[in-house]
């Protein structure tokens, strides 16, 4: 069984075999999604002009402008996010000695949280209030047209999107804490 096409994933299996190999694959999981975040808004402007944006009335460009902005600003903060995170994980393992795997899948919960809530957050509070700002007359035209319970809509979302962004963060940040509870609990029952 010594034939190349049976023993061909022998480097694989040595990557993912290993401790070393695990932190490698994260490590590059974490640039992974940190260019993701930078090429993201590339994408989005692509897309705006696939669609002529620039052919439509000032408001829809205003409109588009603004939220590439905001787009650009998270991504670039999710980006740092991720490279942060990138750079804090030999600590994370180092103190989860012995677990690697499970100190890695906490951390990435925790990052993948952290990086959901930033963009519920920040895209929950700040588009509705572009929405309004820019659409101002046609929202209430919409309201008008349906029903005036829906006009407080914007501002129930601008205030409860940054909360459900925290909670995101906050839930995953326990769930990352919850997974390294085991590897506390055997380090100290060892010591004792």
């Amino acid at each position: 069984m010594e034939n190349k096409f049976f023993t061909f994933i022998r480097p694989y299996l040595a990557l993912i075999d290993t401790e070393e190999g695990i932190v490698k694959a994260n490590d590059w999981l974490h640039v992974i999604m940190a260019m993701a975040n930078l090429f993201f808004p590339i994408y989005i402007f692509y897309q705006g002009l696939e669609f002529h944006i620039f052919q439509l009335d000032a408001r829809p460009v205003s409109f588009f402008l603004l939220l590439w902005l905001l787009i650009v600003f998270i991504s670039w903060v999710s980006f740092q996010l991720w490279m942060d995170r990138r750079a804090k994980i030999k600590a994370y393992i180092e103190e989860n000695e012995g677990f690697t795997s499970t100190a890695i899948y906490a951390h990435l919960i925790r990052t993948m949280g952290e990086w959901l809530g930033t963009w519920i957050g920040f895209i929950g509070f700040v588009g509705p209030l572009l929405v309004a700002t820019v659409f101002s007359a046609e929202a209430e035209i919409f309201t008008m047209l349906l029903d005036e319970s829906l006009v407080p809509m914007g501002v129930l979302s601008a205030l409860l999107m940054p909360i459900v962004g925290f909670l995101l963060i906050l839930t995953t940040r326990y769930l990352a804490e919850f997974i390294n509870l085991f590897p506390a609990l055997v380090r100290n029952t060892r010591k004792g």
